[in-house]
């Protein structure tokens, strides 16, 4: 015969059938829990369809990832990728990351430029994939309280047309479509380790 011991001071507990757990059950702390890399919140902004950018000034493209920090010291990721082609004059881009703060306006955080200048006039030429990221604080971005808003803006350096999100679209590459996306990552300081958030 089985025995089932409970001891409430110590709680200390062998064999404890599961249906035998019944009302008021202690809380669970995860303060002590190991190895989870310390990810607290992700969030990921997609873009479907092709936005043709031909401007010096900024363009939105339209994505968005949106995160609640706790603490101005969390970790924040951020990841932009991006498909796109360029069918007239290979200029280069401006990529520019930037925020709203509990709801404000859209304020440039950081720009950097690609020079990856991809191009051809042959229809269905080749198309080119690009991913940049930055890594800081809830407080390096200016948060404080409420919802961090990220988005992308992108700028011609030159006069040209550039097509941002750019799909396949010849037969030989079976119609296949690529999507362009910023994601966002929110680790705790206490317990992340650089390196681990890959």
């Amino acid at each position: 015969m089985s025995i089932t011991q409970v001891s409430d001071a110590m709680r200390v507990t062998t064999a404890l059938d599961a249906t035998k757990l019944t009302g008021n059950l202690p809380a669970i702390s995860g303060a002590n829990l190991t190895n989870l890399g310390g990810l607290l919140e992700y969030s990921r902004g997609a873009k479907n369809g092709a936005v043709t950018i031909s401007s010096t000034t900024a363009i939105d493209v339209g994505i968005r990832a949106n995160l609640n920090p706790t603490s101005t010291s969390d970790i924040i990721r951020i990841n932009h990728f991006w498909s796109s082609s360029d069918s007239t004059s290979g200029s280069a881009q401006d990529h520019q990351l930037w925020k709203s703060l509990d709801g404000g306006a859209f304020t440039q955080h950081i720009q950097w430029a690609d020079y990856m200048n991809h191009w051809s006039d042959i229809v269905d030429a080749v198309r080119t994939t690009s991913s940049l990221w930055w890594i800081g604080t809830a407080g390096d971005l200016g948060w404080s309280t409420g919802v961090l808003s990220i988005g992308v803006k992108i700028a011609l350096q030159s006069t040209g047309t550039w097509i941002y999100n750019e799909g396949f679209n010849g037969a030989a590459n079976g119609a296949a479509k690529q999507m362009s996306f910023i994601e966002a990552f929110r680790y705790s300081a206490s317990t992340y380790t650089a390196g681990t958030d890959s």
